[in-house]
């Protein structure tokens, strides 16, 4: 109800109305044209019956209405978020403080201008790979899959220009486990972000030892060769001042053994 502190916008009720359209209840029960509620008191009331004539009403009914919701008070006036689907596109229009058969004209001009000027295009297909990412230990590569659809509604002239991008590492560790977030989809309009789809792994890729066991020979093997050659100049070092010193003492000897015989 009117509330002087209380501000909205018809954007607002589109995102309200569209969230709401997800419950499969909600979608049922506003697209609803009339309903019998049994009662045990025959004078209850006991047909219920909806305002929104775009559902039914043979001069201003609309094809393909599924909903949504009329509203009105004195202060808001007359108001609706209506709803439509036409070959697997559902838009939304909202139309407030308005008077009279004009609640029902306004939301249809605007529905038909949705559907005349703009169109949806899928722009990413869930499980179809999009990259691939080397797998550090791994027996492979791990091909990366696209989490969820994603469809984005164009305009029919000059449509927007979107740059599709991969947010994903240079490598990943194994063991990877299927369906592992790995990455992301990056959908952008010029420097704004405004899609986000998760890539994820389409396969499991186990550890492989031998790899490690290379991987380790790669980093060690050279370490060790080069202390087996610092212990083979070591042990040519000691020999060589071995040989020197039994050399030098080869010689005191024979000058003194010389000195003697003169």
């Amino acid at each position: 109800m009117p509330e002087e502190n209380h501000y909205s916008t018809a954007y607002d009720l589109a995102l309200i109305g569209r969230k709401a359209m997800e419950n499969e209840d909600f979608r049922r029960i506003v697209s609803t044209v009339h309903h019998e509620i049994p009662r045990s008191d025959p004078e209850a009331q006991k047909y219920l019956f909806n305002h929104n004539k775009l559902l039914w009403s043979t001069v201003y009914g609309y094809k393909g209405a599924t909903g949504l919701k009329t509203g009105y008070t004195s202060q808001a006036g007359q108001c609706i978020i209506a709803s439509a689907k036409r070959d697997d596109r559902e838009l939304i229009a909202v139309v407030l403080r308005t008077e009279g058969v004009n609640l029902w004209s306004d939301a249809a001009k605007l529905l038909d201008y949705g559907f005349d000027n703009y169109e949806n295009q899928q722009l990413i297909e869930k499980g179809k790979v999009m990259t691939s990412l080397p797998v550090i230990y791994g027996k492979e590569n791990v091909k990366l899959v696209a989490g969820e659809d994603y469809i984005y509604t164009f305009a029919r002239e000059n449509p927007e220009d979107l740059q599709i991008s991969f947010d994903v590492p240079e490598s990943t560790l194994a063991p990877v486990d299927k369906g592992e977030v790995l990455g992301a989809i990056v959908i952008s309009k010029g420097q704004e972000e405004i899609a986000r789809i998760n890539l994820m792994s389409d396969h499991q890729v186990d550890r492989d030892y031998l790899a490690i066991i290379k991987s380790a020979l790669y980093w060690v093997l050279p370490i060790v060769l080069l202390l087996l050659w610092f212990k083979w100049r070591i042990g040519v070092a000691l020999r060589r001042r071995r040989r020197l010193a039994r050399r030098k003492k080869y010689e005191e000897a024979s000058r003194y053994n010389d000195i003697d015989t003169y």
